[in-house]
């Protein structure tokens, strides 16, 4: 019994996976800045169809572009997240060598020992 209903489940994927994944490939290519990413993204909703499919949910093109809306809402978020840390670390990069130079401006400029 479990092996017909997990060949039921694979073939439900398949079929969803057949009639679905160009149209949210290029839903994500659109929205995205580069096709690795489409890829990528798209992988991610069929990897989370396949674990709703265990649990009976049907893998209608509604329900697969509902998951794609939310992991496009997930992705731009982390980039989002990304891109502010590294505008952080560069300001607090430049302010310190702000208060580097500022430093050695005040002490004068410096001396070198030479050697015989």
């Amino acid at each position: 019994m479990g092996e017909r209903v997990e060949r039921d489940r694979q073939k439900r994927f398949m079929a969803a996976h057949a009639a679905c994944h160009d149209r949210i490939y290029r839903y994500f290519r659109r929205r995205t800045e580069s096709p690795a990413t489409a890829e990528d993204l798209c992988a991610e909703v069929f990897r989370i169809a396949w674990e709703k499919s265990g649990a009976g949910e049907e893998l209608s093109a509604m329900f697969l572009f509902g998951v794609a809306q939310n992991v496009l809402r997930n992705h731009l978020r982390s980039a989002a997240r990304s891109a502010n840390l590294m505008l952080s670390l560069q300001l607090e990069r430049t302010e310190q060598l702000g208060s580097l130079q500022l430093e050695r401006t005040r002490a004068g400029p410096r001396r070198r020992r030479f050697r015989p």
